[in-house]
């Protein structure tokens, strides 16, 4: 007797539903593919392999001939990428050996600093040195160029530094994504052509709009800050406290002009058309060049002409009469842009929009049904019996459980790629994007209405801008609020070490900053000054996921304690142990009155006072100097610390003279360290030999900086430090030092960029 499954049927039923679902969309395949193969290009990574593998099993119920148009495209963008990666390379050996060459530039765009510095982005138009560079990075001092003018100049081509430091922002492979490769330095220069009337008009319409939008309101304040950031992405200066409440909340993004701020602007002159009876297929064709010019009006950037363009498609599809579909739009625009620029696919920026996007297009698809469960009125009444009210009522409930879909699907969408990037994960944000989106909606409307009454009235615009404050200062109230409720925001890196971890930075200009992580907590010895901890150290820190504790300063200098303040604004700091306060500089008093003001306790460095930092960790300061010694210069304030590593004795001697050496072994302070870590005083730096025979160490790490001089470490050094059968870390060379303490109790020393390695078994055993 023939057996019979039950079963069969649902599969076969399963299998189809399956295959047809598959040939309806067949466009995110096809972007898919080519994602794939763009990846496998650049790197066969582990994604790249399962996008291919993913793809062959699919193309099983695809048609033949898509299959091979599939193949057709995936291998054109593979090309195209290639060709593209040659080129960099071809780029980056013209500039290998650094030369003087004259050029002319188009400056495409340009930043001024408040000191008077600028910073531009040109298109090389001609060179005396061929073959030349397509794209430079131009600085200068003197009065800046124009957006759009060709300038005349000379310089010297160098190629893009890379990171020093692990974890620091990788400024050189962010660029070369761009076509970037190279930067200069100009003193001089003179206009070959002024710009055209386009970008004369650009320039124009830009400062218009940015002088509209705070029209009656103080430009320094913090809802000025606001309002530029979300409506222009304008954005504030590094560290400053506006920005720390939207990272912490993941709403972050609200600070550039993305695909969500060219939706809304979008929904608002919807909204309006609709207002004036407008047919819908009409208004498509004013929406439309509307988005664009938002665009273009706020710098153009990549973030927002990608939405730009997908939001066109979405539109375009009331024009021919056809059902809206957010994931073909998108699946578009990713294959548009893979064979216009491939590169732009390993910007973080794109992936997480373009990957949220695709978790919310999904998540939609899955939920229609989900969210008709959760209907506000009987699901058995047909709504021809509703009342007005109900109808209200049903729409305004579907709109905030669609609303609360999205943002949790953009949450999950999102999570990982916060966490491989930004090393942080912040389920807040599935509340924040809820409360703030109809405040940014609100804001950008009375944005775009004070920019239309400005040319007629100056003070209805600035009746629309105090509004607009009020609904900026709202935005910031939600996003601190929101950051303040605990487990907000979580601390998740995928590249902290197990073991605990000494960083010693390598910063320019001889700063110091050195990262303690601990298995119960991190700490800070010396921070750098405001730029370098902002650029440098700071991600360094978000990286490996590090929140200090505890801030030890050694020097009262700029160049160690200038960054004080932010590190106060960025962590929440326990204590903070400081030099004397004989000699103060205006960056060491203004932290002395920001940890006042934020109830931080500030404490004097006392020697013998032993501050435990984790377990197995602890330091002490060794050498301080006199208090009453008031007519010390700054750089002489210096205190030497003495650390406990898991058995190992470490000593900071840091910008320490001669003298204070010479004091500490006359006053027999001083004994024997495994590792010595100092920087160079710049006028009473001490020899090597000299701190050889006072601390004997087995291993010295010390900074280098080639301006000014006296930062610099002798040329004798290495060979002094062979003959004593010391092992030196020049950091000139080597850039940050690491140091793990293994399982065994073995010490581990690793430099960042020669991978020059020292290896201790065990600690000396010292004098107590």
């Amino acid at each position: 007797m023939r057996i019979i499954s039950y079963k069969a049927g649902s599969w076969r039923r399963w299998a189809h539903s399956t295959r047809t679902w598959i040939r309806r969309h067949r466009l995110p395949w096809l972007a898919a593919f080519c994602t794939s193969c763009v990846w496998a290009t650049d790197s066969l990574s582990m994604a790249a392999f399962w996008g291919l593998t993913s793809f062959l099993v699919v193309a099983l119920a695809l048609p033949r001939a898509f299959v091979a148009v599939a193949v057709v495209i995936g291998g054109w963008c593979a090309a195209l990428h290639w060709q593209a990666l040659n080129q960099v390379a071809a780029q980056r050996s013209i500039v290998a050996s650094t030369l003087w060459t004259n050029f002319e530039a188009r400056i495409e765009k340009i930043t001024q600093s408040p000191h008077g510095s600028w910073k531009a982005e040109a298109l090389i138009t001609s060179s005396q040195h061929q073959p030349s560079v397509e794209k430079i990075i131009l600085f200068g001092q003197s009065t800046a160029p124009q957006l759009g003018e060709t300038i005349s100049t000379s310089g010297r081509w160098e190629p893009i530094p890379g990171p020093r430091n692990e974890g620091e922002f990788d400024r050189r492979a962010h660029l070369a994504r761009h076509g970037i490769v190279a930067q200069c330095r100009i003193s001089t220069w003179h206009t070959i052509r002024s710009p055209n009337i386009g970008w004369k008009l650009t320039a124009r319409a830009r400062q218009g709009f940015e002088k509209a939008l705070v029209e009656g309101i103080d430009a320094a304040s913090e809802e000025a800050k606001v309002i530029h950031a979300m409506v222009m992405g304008k954005q504030p200066i590094a560290g400053d406290t506006v920005v720390e409440p939207f990272r912490q909340t993941g709403t972050l993004h609200l600070f550039s002009v993305s695909g969500q701020h060219v939706n809304l602007v979008a929904v608002i002159l919807w909204l309006g058309l609709r207002w004036l009876r407008v047919p819908r297929r009409h208004a498509v064709f004013f929406l439309i060049p509307a988005i664009f010019s938002y665009a273009w009006i706020t710098g153009a950037s990549a973030p927002a002409m990608r939405a730009a363009w997908m939001a066109s498609l979405f539109l375009a599809a009331f024009v021919f009469q056809r059902k809206s579909d957010l994931m073909q739009a998108l699946s578009l625009v990713i294959i548009a842009a893979l064979l216009i620029d491939s590169q732009m696919l390993f910007l973080p920026g794109v992936q997480l929009s373009y990957g949220i996007v695709a978790v919310i297009s999904i998540g939609l698809s899955l939920s229609r049904h989900l969210l008709n469960r959760f209907s506000w009125n009987d699901p058995y009444v047909p709504r021809e019996l509703l009342t007005p009210w109900q109808l209200r009522c049903e729409n305004g409930w579907q709109g905030l459980l669609q609303s609360t879909f999205i943002s949790c699907s953009a949450f999950v969408g999102s999570s990982f790629l916060t966490v491989a990037y930004f090393s942080m994960i912040t389920p807040i944000s599935v509340l924040a994007n809820l409360l703030l989106t109809p405040l940014v909606a609100a804001l950008l409307a009375l944005s775009l209405i004070a920019t239309a009454l400005s040319p007629l009235s100056n003070t209805a615009a600035s009746w629309c801008n105090q509004c607009n404050r009020w609904v900026a200062r709202s935005c910031l109230v939600v996003t601190q609020q929101c950051a303040s409720i605990p487990g907000s925001h979580w601390v998740i890196s995928m590249h902290r070490t197990r073991e605990d971890t000494l960083r010693i930075f390598d910063l320019p200009r001889g700063g110091s900053a050195l990262s303690i992580q601990g298995k119960k907590a991190d700490a800070l010895l010396d921070c750098g000054n405001a730029r370098s901890f902002s650029s440098i150290v700071l991600p360094s820190l978000r990286h490996f996921g590090q929140e200090p504790r505890t801030l030890l300063l050694s020097n009262p200098t700029a160049g160690h304690s200038g960054g004080a303040s932010q590190v106060l604004e960025q962590f929440s700091l326990q204590q903070i142990v400081a030099p004397p306060p004989a000699t103060r500089t205006p960056s060491f008093r203004k932290l002395m009155s920001t940890a006042e003001s934020k109830h931080v306790p500030c404490t004097i460095a006392n020697p013998g006072t032993r501050i435990l930092l984790s377990p197995g960790i602890s330091i002490q300061p060794s050498h301080v100097p006199p208090a009453q010694d008031v007519p010390a210069r700054a750089d002489e304030q210096n205190v030497i610390y003495e650390m406990d590593f898991h058995g190992y004795r470490w000593v900071f001697v840091q910008d320490a003279t001669a003298l204070m050496v010479q004091d500490g072994m006359d006053a027999q302070k001083i004994s024997r360290c495994d590792v010595l870590v100092l920087g160079r005083n710049r006028l009473h730096s001490p020899t090597l030999v000299d701190l050889i025979i006072a601390f004997r160490p087995r291993a010295v790490v010390a900074s280098h900086a080639d301006f000014p001089t006296s930062e610099s470490i002798p040329d004798d050094w290495q060979a002094i430090a062979r003959r004593r059968k010391v092992v030196l870390f020049h950091q000139g060379q080597t850039g940050m030092v690491t140091a793990r303490v293994a399982a065994d109790g073995s010490l581990t020393l690793r430099s960042f960029l020669t991978e020059q390695t020292c290896h201790f078994a065990s600690p000396l055993r010292l004098r107590p």
